[in-house]
């Protein structure tokens, strides 16, 4: 495995970025954050660390891992992406470790998320907490589909129906 000592490594298309135009709904598709997704603009990821092993298709960021492209932010403490080896198609992206995304006023958090690109599917899991437009839920697990924003929220869920002025 390739090893790579990073302060800022600036990453473009990194094709189906895990958060990107997420959306949350507990009954209907609700848009995440104030931004739309914007494709068009660059991925910028800083971490501690990369390492690339083309051989088995993983590369993963280590350390303070910041994810930006526009208004979209996320943050952990460890990111690895699968991909085909010698295509580069992202399979999945798993980011572990005070995962928190951020979009406009919007912000998730959970221990751990995954996106099956594939699927469109993003599991985040442990003490889930989303804030949004004055509203707050948490939850031990929640599953989004990207396609059609539905979402299954599970263990001990909680919601706080604010004024929409936050």
């Amino acid at each position: 495995m390739k090893e790579y000592g990073v302060n800022k490594a600036v990453i473009f298309g990194l094709v189906g970025w895990v958060f990107i135009g997420m959306a949350f709904a507990q009954q209907s598709a609700t848009g995440f954050g104030s931004v739309t997704a914007d494709r068009e603009q660059p991925i910028e990821i800083s971490a501690a660390q990369l390492a690339i092993n083309d051989e088995t298709g993983v590369t993963e960021f280590s350390g303070m891992v910041e994810i930006l492209q526009g208004d979209l932010s996320v943050n952990a403490d460890f990111v690895q992406a699968t991909y085909t080896p010698g295509s580069g198609a992202i399979q999945t992206l798993l980011a572990t470790g005070e995962v928190i995304l951020r979009s406009g006023e919007d912000e998730a958090k959970a221990d751990r998320a995954e996106y099956a690109v594939d699927s469109s599917q993003i599991i985040m899991t442990g003490n889930v907490f989303v804030r949004q437009a004055g509203n707050k839920l948490s939850a031990e697990r929640a599953e989004i589909n990207l396609e059609t924003g539905a979402a299954t929220l599970s263990g001990r869920v909680k919601t706080v129906l604010g004024t929409g002025d936050e």
